[in-house]
């Protein structure tokens, strides 16, 4: 019996292809596609198990992730939309007031 289903190996297949040609695209303009040694991750700001995140759509590296946070991010659909959707759904209990900062364009607690 098989580990994964043959639709979860496509998937996987297509993943494993997009990454490399992103790294392919960041070798091509002279970034490195390992993280310089005391990278630290660009969310939680850990400095193990650095990886080359990039989006899916354009394969332009976006920053240096911990695996955790990268994995995370892609679970939550790699996009602003899936965040946004878990702010907005933690943010019923939590209440908080949320501002676009004009200038950054990042969202902050206000």
């Amino acid at each position: 019996t098989p580990l994964y289903s043959s639709a979860a190996s496509d998937v996987y297949k297509r993943q494993a292809s997009g990454k490399r040609k992103a790294e392919k695209k960041a070798k091509e303009s002279g970034m490195p596609i390992k993280a310089p040694k005391g990278t630290a991750c660009a969310l939680c700001e850990k400095t193990e198990g650095i990886v080359f995140d990039h989006d899916h759509a354009t394969l332009e590296f976006r920053g240096w992730l911990c695996n955790s946070c990268n994995r995370s991010t892609g679970v939550l659909g790699d996009n602003v939309a899936g965040i946004l959707k878990v702010l907005n759904y933690l943010n019923k209990s939590e209440n908080k007031k949320l501002h676009v900062d004009e200038d950054s364009g990042e969202v902050k607690i206000v």
